[in-house]
């Protein structure tokens, strides 16, 4: 059991092939849910959720999204420690994500965040999922105890 509370925030369109990634992951997780674990598929607007994260008082911020960075493989996984500082245009959607971020703070929430990506092939309407994304998806739930672990701020934390 959880010492540390974290709450996973999956943002995604379902509708655009591989940016759909933070969605589908989320409601793949939710069987990991608990008292000190709180998964929401977001879709795409995260701050609708604020009163929910608020709310929760996590210890840590986990949020899922297709990444667009330079010099990265398709269906690479990331995990970016303190959400999305220091890579520039990173999300597939419009809002910042450091922004809602920042916004929570300043609401008083104290955190760390992460953010857990992988590299899109494509983000067009209506297309499925491309394998690359669908294999990191599926190497993610294996490991899901792994990636648990190091968003805990308590590292006596088992899963």
């Amino acid at each position: 059991m959880f010492k540390s509370k974290i709450i996973i925030l999956g943002i995604g369109n379902r509708l655009k092939s591989d940016d759909g990634f933070g969605s589908i992951l989320a409601e793949r997780l939710n069987s990991y849910q608990n008292e000190n674990l709180k998964i929401i598929d977001c879709g795409e607007v995260p701050e609708n959720y604020i009163r929910e994260i608020f709310d929760f008082k996590p210890d840590s911020i986990v949020i899922i999204d297709a990444l667009y960075v330079p010099d990265k493989a398709v269906g690479e996984v990331l995990i970016l420690e303190e959400g999305a500082k220091d890579v520039p245009s990173i999300s597939t959607h419009a809002g910042s994500l450091e922004l809602f971020l920042d916004v929570l703070k300043m609401q008083g929430l104290s955190f760390n965040s992460f953010l857990l990506g992988i590299i899109p092939e494509n983000v067009q309407m209506g297309e499925d999922i491309s394998e690359q994304v669908q294999k990191g998806i599926e190497d993610i739930l294996k490991k899901f105890p792994e990636y648990l672990k190091k968003f805990s701020l308590n590292k006596e934390d088992i899963v």
